[in-house]
């Protein structure tokens, strides 16, 4: 069987419904990619929000009364939010109160030298 070659043109009929279909799509991609980009500034403003929050709360949870090794009672919290057993007993991001003489003095001076735990003296 013998080998053809085909010569190409060096023009192509160009249909006009194709180029403004084109032009269309072009459109509406270039839509889409300023939208994406306002968006990201959004998602960006959002989290440096986010992380201004954070900040605060975690100066304000320093700031609170931390509980102290004479206290009879405490309340007690993850610092991460999620939960965590220490001395028998499981914590979670919601202040727990406990009692000194529920937990024993060997717990509760481990809770207190706990570094995922926080404490504060309860009201």
């Amino acid at each position: 069987m013998a080998k053809q070659t085909v010569k190409a043109g060096a023009t192509a009929e160009v249909n006009p419904e194709d180029t403004a279909l084109a032009a269309a799509l072009q459109q509406k991609l270039d839509e889409a990619l300023a939208e994406n980009r306002r968006l990201l500034e959004l998602l960006a403003q959002a989290e440096d929000e986010k992380q201004d929050l954070a900040a605060a709360l975690a100066a304000a949870d320093k700031a609170a009364d931390p509980a102290e090794a004479d206290d009879e009672t405490m309340q007690v919290r993850t610092a991460s939010g999620k939960t965590f057993w220490r001395c028998g007993l499981q914590f979670d991001g919601s202040w727990r109160e406990i009692e000194r003489a529920d937990v024993g003095d060997d717990a509760w001076s481990r809770i207190l030298a706990e570094p995922q735990l926080q404490t504060k003296k309860a009201k």
